[in-house]
């Protein structure tokens, strides 16, 4: 019988990190792949976009390059954790496509985010424990509610980590650090 590994995926703002361990003999393997956000067209530079199905190919090579490394099959993943940037959001229709997809840094919901602040500030920070900011899924799906083709087909919504989980096990689900990031978790 194989040997069972764990695989940890890491998507950052700059590349993503595979991480594949023994946890018997607690040997490490692991591989990167760089990566950046292009700006989205017509922000002036305050919006970017993630291409989930770029992101998630640069993820399998990763896998496969540390699962060569280990000299390691695929059937000996036992086990998977995935991790993300903070404040990334992945809105899904109801067949599970990519409606909108941001890093961290894409504020192009900046309006959005000062109104939220300006209006209810003080009551969202005290329910949520974050002041509203444009990075934020609230902002975010404000703006997004402006641009009814998208909004009209927006179904879910999650941080990457979250999405790469769900995509990988068919299973959509939210941890609970990430979703405190949203600025919709009532704490």
């Amino acid at each position: 019988m194989s040997t069972p590994l764990l695989l940890g995926l890491d998507i950052g703002g700059g590349g993503g990190r595979c991480l594949l361990a023994d946890p018997a003999s607690g040997r490490l393997w692991q591989a990167f792949r760089p990566w950046s956000f292009p700006v989205a067209p017509g922000t002036g530079g305050m919006g970017f976009d993630v291409d989930c199905e770029a992101l998630l190919a640069e993820l399998g090579s990763a896998v496969g390059e540390a699962l060569e490394r280990a000299g390691a099959e695929p059937g000996q993943v036992a086990g998977l954790a995935a991790t993300s940037m903070r404040f990334s959001v992945v809105v899904t229709d109801a067949r599970d496509a990519v409606v909108y997809a941001g890093p961290n840094r894409d504020a192009r919901a900046a309006a959005e985010g000062l109104g939220l602040a300006a209006e209810h500030g003080e009551a969202l920070a005290e329910r949520t424990g974050l002041w509203p900011s444009p990075i934020l899924a609230s902002a975010r799906l404000r703006w997004l509610a402006a641009r009814p083709d998208a909004w009209s087909r927006a179904h879910r919504v999650l941080a990457l980590s979250d999405w790469l989980g769900g995509r990988l096990c068919g299973e959509w689900a939210t941890d609970f650090s990430q979703a405190a990031c949203t600025g919709l978790f009532d704490l």
